[in-house]
């Protein structure tokens, strides 16, 4: 249950993440009768991104509190790329506030690549979760995201037998 509350969560992040570079690329916030709406949906997406960042990182942080192990190379791969979203989104929001004038390529690419990261570090997690469901029988085939072939949907094309996901 956890598994599926963190796939939809993420999931929620990066459609929030996703939906603001294309509100600006759209150059919807640049038409004049509803452009100052659409910049209020851009800004208030923006902070509630940030918000459900800060607050999955703390209760992330909050798991990781008892490992006294190693962590696994995808554990951090996956704090890597949040820890790395972290300082972008604050440049995002300093430049947008005081330096609007002078930002009109950076704010776009600073945009993408946080949806960019924002992406990776769900996938990374989603992937792993999606494989993991899998069983693996006696002659297993792994198609190139690592699924099994039947949760791919490739079974009738590479493996015969019959598995179970």
């Amino acid at each position: 249950m956890l598994t599926l509350v963190s796939v939809i969560s993420g999931m929620v992040f990066v459609l929030l993440a996703g939906l603001n570079p294309w509100i600006m690329l759209t150059n919807r916030a640049n038409s004049k009768p509803s452009g100052r709406t659409w910049m209020r949906v851009h800004r208030t997406v923006g902070y509630v991104f940030i918000a459900v960042f800060m607050v999955t990182a703390y209760f992330m942080l909050l798991r990781l509190k008892g490992e006294s192990d190693e962590l696994a190379p995808r554990i951090l791969l996956h704090m890597l790329l949040a820890l790395t979203l972290a300082p972008l989104l604050l440049m995002k929001v300093l430049v947008a506030r005081y330096q609007p004038q002078g930002s009109s390529v950076l704010l776009p690419a600073l945009g993408i690549t946080i949806f960019l990261l924002s992406f990776t570090v769900v996938a990374v997690n989603v992937v792993s979760a999606r494989a993991a469901r899998c069983q693996r029988p006696r002659n297993f085939h792994h198609n190139l995201a690592g699924v099994c072939s039947r949760c791919a949907r490739f079974s009738r094309y590479i493996a015969p037998e019959k598995t179970r996901c």
